[in-house]
């Protein structure tokens, strides 16, 4: 299977926040066709963990956010009064679904 540079640094980067590799699948159906999500933990939470993880709790994702952004999978931003956030390359033609 061939590798891409930007799977292989995606894939590095899961690695350096290996307790929170599960959560990446769950949070890109968050993101845009541009990348951008809103980052607000207690709307992450709810849109991700509040049905399907009740274990999860707004700390977690506080944890999980920050761990994110640490490993430079994900840039945050203040923005109108919300707080967004952006997968790093996840705009690249055929990483996410067209709308």
């Amino acid at each position: 299977m061939d590798i891409t540079p930007w799977m292989e640094w995606f894939l590095g980067c899961l690695v350096c926040a290996i307790e929170f590799r599960f959560h990446v699948a769950n949070w890109i159906p968050l993101v845009e066709a541009n990348g951008v999500f809103e980052a607000e933990p207690i709307l992450i939470w709810s849109r991700v963990y509040a049905y399907m993880k009740p274990d999860v709790t707004v700390e977690t994702v506080k944890k999980i956010l920050a761990a994110f952004v640490r490993i430079g999978l994900v840039q945050v931003w203040e923005a109108n009064g919300n707080t967004w956030a952006y997968f790093i390359g996840m705009d690249k033609r055929g990483r996410l679904p067209t709308g």
